[in-house]
């Protein structure tokens, strides 16, 4: 195979994988490239060899002719047989010297050309491998790039953040703001023996307790917070909750009312959810009599109360604090407003710094207070306010309009202080024994309305 160096392409690789010279003549690294080929080198070799032959056996035959004439100029006749055979074993010679050296300048010629070929196979080789570097760590690259392209968008990508937190705006627990803005719904619940246990009382925010009449008491529970799936069992109305969910700017939920009670939802212009609206919003138990098996749950109270455009509530926050227990100075409390059936009693729970409640020696219970919650009713804050109670017929009266003294009961210690309500839709204003504002803790909070009559017995 002949190859013309002259028309080889300088390969793309700069150094070959091989040990061999990096610059080779005609290849690679030399200014200038051979004028003729390596076969064409080889022929002028040749003819240059046979020329020195030719002149070699020329000048044999002269020495030969010449020689005839020495030895004392006697003349040695020439035997023209010898003299042939001597030229034809000279011409023998010759072309046997010429031959083997046209066979060495082959193989010279052949070994040249295998290691050039073999230096272009491993430049190609070295080529290839250089190629295919550049192809894989280039790929790599990308792909490292590519990763970290995507990791960077993947730490910018936003995360959701936690809901900023604030006050419940009754009971002062972190809630979401969302969950403040929650508008409240107040909700009449029986106390009757026939009614407990009652079910909600204990996810209610404030929970006001009173007497409704013949001595029974009833409650007003307020939700904003708290999301049961039972509420009830739901009674009628009278002026003094009115007024407390008037105060919220809650939506009030009742069944019917006495006259006093439905003329001040009126006069008021408290947020009307009457029970008796057959909607499907309320329904009634099997397991008990009428009229102390109405009940709702606050998924459907909630759906009434958009529906009735009730969507937000006004209303001014009372300050709250975290909760500090102290050396109990009230461990046990009784409050006196009716009968037996209906004095509670608060045990101090120094574990949940909270007080649970009983009624008749037995613990005052929720029906359905939820998986793995305490049944009992426990408090967080007890608010007795003592205020003008009166009579109506057969219904009681209190006075929320005004001032009077009040006693709370939180950390497991009693203390006094006063309560002022400019008008009903106001909120109250509770200080201390030295005029300042009450902190509360941050919880559930029951009040109880005591008569002039009422009062309250506790022990360390």
């Amino acid at each position: 195979m002949d190859m013309d160096f002259r028309k080889a392409k300088k390969p793309k690789v700069v150094e070959p994988l091989s040990k061999e010279p990096k610059e080779l003549p005609g290849f690679r690294g030399s200014s200038e490239l051979p004028e003729l080929g390596e076969d064409e080198i080889a022929e002028k070799d040749l003819e240059s060899v046979s020329e020195k032959i030719n002149e070699t056996a020329n000048l044999a035959q002269s020495n030969e002719v010449e020689s005839a004439f020495d030895d004392d100029n006697e003349e040695i006749p020439l035997d023209p047989t010898d003299l042939t055979l001597d030229r034809e074993k000279e011409s023998s010679t010759t072309n046997e010297e010429k031959n083997e050296m046209q066979l060495k300048s082959k193989k010279k010629i052949s070994k040249k050309k295998l290691i050039l070929i073999l230096v272009l196979v491993l430049a190609l080789l070295g080529a290839g491998g250089y190629y295919g570097y550049l192809k894989f760590f280039k790929k790599t690259a990308e792909t490292q790039d590519n990763n970290a392209t995507n990791s960077s968008e993947n730490s910018q990508t936003p995360v959701a953040e936690k809901p900023k937190l604030v006050p419940a705006p009754i009971t002062g627990v972190d809630v979401s703001e969302e969950a403040a803005a929650k508008p409240v719904t107040a909700v009449m619940i029986e106390n009757s023996t026939d009614a407990r246990p009652q079910s909600g009382l204990k996810s209610a925010d404030l929970v006001m307790e009173a007497v409704a009449e013949g001595g029974i008491t009833r409650f007003v529970a307020l939700f904003q917070q708290g999301n049961p799936e039972s509420i009830g069992p739901i009674r009628s109305a009278r002026p003094y909750y009115v007024e407390l969910a008037k105060t919220f700017d809650a939506a009030y939920v009742h069944a019917g009312g006495s006259p006093d009670g439905l003329q001040r939802v009126a006069d008021l212009g408290v947020k009307d959810m009457s029970a008796f609206d057959n909607d499907g919003t309320y329904i009634r138990i099997s397991s008990r009599a009428a009229p102390h098996n109405l009940y709702s749950s606050m998924a459907n109270l909630d759906i009434k109360r958009a529906q009735l455009g009730y969507t937000s509530s006004s209303f001014t926050t009372w300050t709250h604090k975290s909760d500090t227990p102290q050396t109990p100075t009230a461990n046990t409390i009784h409050f006196n407003m009716s009968g037996v059936y209906y004095n509670p009693d608060y045990t101090y729970d120094i574990a949940t710094n909270s007080y649970r409640r009983s009624i008749n020696g037995e613990p005052q219970t929720d029906a359905s207070p939820g998986e793995g919650v305490d049944p009992q009713i426990m408090p967080k804050v007890l608010i007795s306010l003592v205020t003008s109670k009166g009579q109506s017929g057969q219904y009681s009266t209190y006075q929320l309009t005004g001032s009077g003294t009040m006693v709370v009961f939180q950390d497991g210690i009693v203390s006094e202080g006063t309560w002022t309500k400019d008008s009903a839709s106001s909120q109250f204003i509770f200080k201390d024994k030295n005029g300042l504002d009450f902190s509360f803790n941050k919880g559930q909070i029951w009040m109880t309305l005591l008569g002039s009559r009422g009062d309250i017995a506790y022990q360390p």
